[in-house]
């Protein structure tokens, strides 16, 4: 019995150890809810197309990074979309953030600003929240800050593709500075244009 409890607290620590950037969540139980049945805007296996990215910014110890973007892709049904975008310069930094969207990125209209704070209610009112998950390291899979945007900015306009949209994202993580004095912001700033029809 203590051999098996030692065990399963090993592996309850590993897994507690894994970062956001690095855990991959399997998301097969949203097909058993009808909220999330019926993929919208996305292709049989639920990817979601995206273009024109462009990612820049501070994360971390990671600052002043811009381009480099290696992996730009996105998945959801309908009640949640995300798209993940990967840059780095080899050798010096990697930097990977997702763009999580509860009620999927169709309900963000164009023309429209967005501010959003907090994890939201999960999209079951019907209504966007954007979250944003920023990671930076040495190396991929090396982070050394794995964090969520204290607050994003959106600006959502039409893009010149029928059926996308271009979406803006300024997320801003906060964190106490390193003698403890107070916190500071830093900015990560990504554009992208996402399929929506």
């Amino acid at each position: 019995m203590t051999r098996t409890t030692g065990i399963f607290s090993i592996l309850i620590s590993a897994a507690a150890t894994l970062s956001g950037c690095t855990f991959d969540f399997d998301r097969g139980y949203w097909e058993e809810d009808v909220r999330y049945a019926e993929p919208v805007g996305y292709d049989a296996s639920g990817t979601l197309e995206v273009e024109a990215v462009d990612l820049r910014g501070d994360l971390g110890t990671v600052r002043g990074f811009s381009g480099g973007i290696w992996l730009d892709e996105g998945d959801g049904w309908d009640g949640y979309s995300q798209v993940q975008i990967q840059s780095q310069s080899a050798g010096a930094w990697a930097v990977f953030v997702q763009v999580e969207v509860d009620a999927g990125f169709a309900a963000l209209e164009p023309g429209q600003r967005y501010r959003f704070e907090g994890w939201g209610d999960g999209g079951y009112a019907g209504a966007p929240h954007v979250r944003v998950m920023g990671c930076s390291g040495p190396r991929p899979d090396d982070w050394s800050y794995d964090q969520y945007a204290d607050s994003v900015d959106v600006v959502v306009q039409d893009s010149t593709r029928p059926g996308w949209i271009q979406v803006e994202v300024v997320a801003h993580f906060e964190s106490w500075d390193e003698v403890g004095s107070g916190t500071t912001t830093q900015d990560m700033h990504t554009t992208f244009e996402v399929q929506v029809q």
